[in-house]
C-alpha cells in the first residue's frame, strides 16, 4: 500500500492492521527486509491512528464549547 492508501484508512482498521503487524514482528518469523517494511508500515498507521485521534479529541472540546458555553460534564444525576 502507498503512503494516499494509508491515509484513507479509518481509525479503527489502521489499529487493527497495527495489531497484526505487531504480532507478525514478535513472532520473529519474517526476514530483516520483510521486518523492515513491516516497521515502516506501522509507523505509518501510527502516524495516522495519531492525527484520528488528534482530530477526535479537537471535535470533543467544539462539542464541550459549544455556542451556550461549556458543557456539563458531571456524570452524577441531579439530587
Amino acid at each position: 500500500m502507498t503512503k494516499r492508501d494509508v491515509e484513507k484508512v479509518s481509525f479503527e482498521a489502521a489499529l487493527q492492521e497495527l495489531q497484526a503487524l505487531v504480532a507478525k514482528l514478535e513472532s520473529g518469523d519474517e526476514t530483516l527486509e520483510d521486518s523492515l517494511k513491516s516497521f515502516e508500515r506501522g509507523v505509518a498507521l501510527v502516524r495516522v491512528c495519531e492525527q484520528r485521534l488528534s482530530a477526535a479529541e479537537v471535535r470533543v472540546s467544539q462539542l464541550e464549547n459549544g455556542p451556550d458555553g461549556p458543557v456539563e460534564s458531571s456524570l452524577e444525576p441531579d439530587a
